[in-house]
């Protein structure tokens, strides 16, 4: 806990140090890079995208931030821009329309096969490295090593 004299960067980079996270810093140099599993679906679509949208537009998602979409559908730009805005209302409000377009250029998308797979998950890494400044993504094990993230639902809950 801060004490009253600590400012908040100050805070952040003790945090920083002690705890051996990356938060984020109002103009500094770390960047944030949201990925969505599951892009391409129906929660995503209604739900974890306009949240998103929600955050950047109240000024809570810092300029440098990245969203980056994942997913097994093969979509192509604008069909993921579209799959995004979908369900965010912005009106006739210009000022909005323009926000919401600065939104939309935060957000990018990569298709894959399966999500077990090294493959995909090595392809997801080269994009964040190529395409998304300040990011060098890592993963401990190989997904092989780890269980699927989406495991079936109708196994073992009969």
């Amino acid at each position: 806990m801060r004490n009253q004299s600590q400012s908040v960067d100050e805070e952040l980079e003790t945090l920083d140090r002690t705890v051996g996270m990356s938060p984020l810093v109002a103009g500094g140099n770390r960047t944030l890079s949201i990925i969505v599993l599951g892009a391409s679906g129906d929660l995503a679509k209604k739900k974890t995208f306009p949240a998103l949208w929600g955050l950047y537009r109240e000024g809570l998602l810092p300029p440098e931030a990245r969203i980056v979409g994942y997913a097994r559908s093969k979509l192509s730009a604008a069909e993921f821009e579209k799959h995004v805005t979908q369900y965010i209302k912005v009106g006739d409000n210009a000022a909005l329309q323009e926000k919401l377009r600065a939104f939309t250029a935060l957000c990018s998308y990569v298709a894959c096969t399966t999500y077990e797979s090294e493959e995909s998950m090595a392809a997801l890494a080269d994009y964040l490295t190529a395409h998304v400044e300040g990011s060098a993504p890592s993963l401990p094990l190989p997904p092989s090593h780890t269980p699927p993230p989406f495991p079936s639902p109708c196994r073992g809950w009969r």
